[in-house]
């Protein structure tokens, strides 16, 4: 009954794997907007799941996260996956050089990112790596699933 929200789980998963892979611009921001969606859809499929007392504790659940403003779902997941659809932006940079620097030589050497670094630079978080919000949310998905007796493997 709540294997739509292990299988979405599982498909969140898979996109942040892709997403640490990829090497396409364009790819990447394919697969960002897929891995906000599916973040987003593992409490929807929890909330609406089958089994009526996953989807009670799910809901309650559910307010225990709105009302804690620091709680990653408020802070990324709810509101990354709004902004990238509705206001279809992704506040990622792509293309930030890295640079070396060898101050007893007094070298600098310049390398093209590749997209190794992907900082977020919306809500606040300091330009962190997308795909680091991506795995703090999963983690704490995985916490969420623990708390309601699901197993994940």
């Amino acid at each position: 009954p709540y294997m739509l929200a292990v299988k979405t789980l599982k498909d969140f998963r898979k996109a942040i794997d892709m997403l640490i892979l990829e090497e396409d611009a364009q790819a990447f921001r394919v697969l960002c907007v897929a891995a906000a969606s599916l973040n987003r859809s593992i409490g929807y499929a929890l909330q609406n799941s089958d089994d009526p007392d996953i989807s009670q504790m799910s809901n309650e659940l559910y307010y225990e996260w709105k009302k804690d403003e620091n709680c990653i779902f408020n802070t990324f997941i709810h509101r990354y996956r709004n902004h990238v659809f509705h206001d279809v932006e992704l506040d990622v940079e792509f293309d930030i050089p890295f640079f070396v620097i060898d101050r007893d030589d007094d070298i600098v050497e310049f390398f093209d990112n590749e997209l190794l670094y992907v900082p977020f630079s919306g809500f606040g978080f300091g330009d962190l790596d997308i795909r680091d919000l991506f795995e703090e949310s999963y983690s704490w998905w995985l916490e969420q699933f623990s708390l309601l007796g699901i197993n994940v493997e």
